[in-house]
């Protein structure tokens, strides 16, 4: 946990020190975006998240969804399944028109999902079916955290790189994903 808080501290330091005027967004205007990404976690599995915002005056909010689950084409059910879904507050900062920062902290309801007792078929066996196991879900409030960095391409898209956290007492986890969002990001440049 000590270690989750010193990395906050030491990102959003970093952010703060070295972000510039921004003069591609507007106080007055709102800006908005939807997106995802995928990548790998601290938990055994493939992680991803889709995501909407909405930001005005260089403060953002987002609805997140995210899990990490093993991908299975077939056999059972994965051993284990974390996700949450989220309310994020944080603070967007532009160190040019095409790197943005978004560093934001949260609420979210967290679940985990795990396997329990073989549950014994009824009648004949079967050859071709997978064994069914007893679903154990765990659901609690936690805490999210998110470092996402921005390459715009334009004003109605960019590439994503993150960081996503999520502090909880059952099975804290973290990830690393690269994504898109489309929306509207950023005031159009205008040509001189």
């Amino acid at each position: 946990m000590k270690r989750y808080m010193l990395t906050l501290i030491l990102v959003l330091g970093f952010c703060l020190t070295f972000a510039q005027k921004d003069t591609l967004h507007k106080n007055s205007k709102t800006y908005f975006g939807i997106g995802f990404s995928l990548g790998r976690g601290s938990v055994s599995g493939t992680y991803g998240d889709v995501f909407l915002y909405a930001e005005q005056k260089s403060y953002y909010l987002v609805l997140k969804t995210s899990a990490i689950e093993e991908i299975k084409l077939f056999g059972s059910q994965p051993d284990l399944i974390v996700s949450d879904f989220s309310l994020i507050a944080g603070k967007r900062i532009s160190l040019d028109q095409y790197n943005t920062f978004q560093v934001g902290l949260g609420i979210s309801m967290f679940e985990q999902q795990t396997k329990g007792a073989i549950i014994p078929r009824e009648g004949k066996e079967c050859l071709f079916c997978s064994t069914n196991y007893e679903i154990i879900k765990k659901r609690q409030f936690a805490v999210p955290f998110e470092v996402r960095y921005h390459l715009n391409l334009d004003h109605t898209a960019s590439l994503n790189l993150s960081f996503s956290a999520n502090l909880n007492k059952l099975n804290s986890f973290y990830a690393i994903s690269i994504g898109t969002t489309l929306g509207r990001l950023r005031d159009r440049i205008k040509k001189r």
